[in-house]
């Protein structure tokens, strides 16, 4: 995917009116939490408020809605596959930015719902990128038995609700490979399942817990970024995905599209 973070940064600095307001959005089957009105938590430094829409004229809107509508080719194909897994093969290859970004892209549509899931426990970061404090999440449904309804969060971006990694757990990988976290994965998938669920996750190689988790969604999007992902680091990632259902990869953060690249010649794929 071209340019990605550039682009978006520029659309900030270019873009200083204030945004329209979300319309009101239909009252959901369960009990939903607000985020603050100010979506912003002074104790982490805050975040850009995510209420400014992807311009669908710029380049990075026009990457995401390319994006979005192979994504929603898939899911259209059958209705029960509807929660997809992003991920990357090492850190600082913008899996949580894309996984934010298409979150709120396809929330904007008036026909999609979607829950954006932040499993990255090791080192969460879309509440930081959606602009609201860490609350509790995953994590407190996994250890301290809370309702995943119970800890959802509104975001007030079109239809997108969010459901944050939580409190800090030693036993992540534990956790992530247990019975206890299959079943809360298939009880969201089946009782949202007109909604479209994005987990974001730890990158595959360093951490064990997303080769678990990729072998229970429905499809996996690796995020790889130019002049950083390596090609042995490209190689054992698709090794560990054999037994997963990839359906893709984002090329991030691409500078020279069209040059040969000494990394690898990928280009984004769905």
């Amino acid at each position: 995917m071209s340019i990605i973070e550039q682009a978006l940064e520029k659309a900030r600095r270019t873009a200083r009116r204030e945004p329209e307001a979300p319309p009101p959005l239909a009252a959901p089957s369960q009990p939903w939490r607000n985020a603050p009105a100010d979506h912003r938590d002074p104790a982490e430094g805050g975040a850009p408020s995510p209420r400014e829409p992807l311009v669908r004229t710029s380049p990075v809107g026009e990457e995401y809605r390319l994006f979005k509508e192979k994504l929603l080719a898939i899911q259209k194909s059958d209705r029960s596959k509807n929660m997809f897994l992003i991920t990357s093969p090492m850190r600082n290859e913008g899996k949580t930015h894309v996984a934010c970004n298409l979150a709120r892209s396809l929330a904007q549509e008036l026909d999609h719902t979607v829950l954006l899931i932040d499993a990255d426990m090791r080192s969460p970061s879309c509440h930081r990128m959606l602009g609201i404090p860490r609350p509790e999440g995953l994590s407190d449904c996994l250890a301290r038995g809370k309702k995943f309804w119970e800890v959802l969060i509104h975001t007030g971006v079109g239809r997108l609700s969010f459901l944050s990694s939580g409190h800090p757990v030693p036993n992540t990988a534990e956790l992530f490979a247990s019975n206890l976290m299959r079943d809360l994965l298939m009880e969201i998938k089946q009782r949202y399942d007109d909604r479209i669920i994005l987990i974001d996750t730890t990158p595959i190689l360093p951490f064990a817990e997303t080769r678990s988790l990729s072998r229970l969604a429905d499809g996996v999007i690796l995020v790889v970024r130019e002049n950083v992902t390596v090609k042995s680091h490209l190689e054992a990632t698709m090794r560990l995905l054999k037994d997963s259902n990839f359906i893709g990869a984002v090329y991030n953060d691409a500078q020279n599209q069209g040059a040969d690249k000494d990394i690898f010649d990928l280009r984004y794929t769905y």
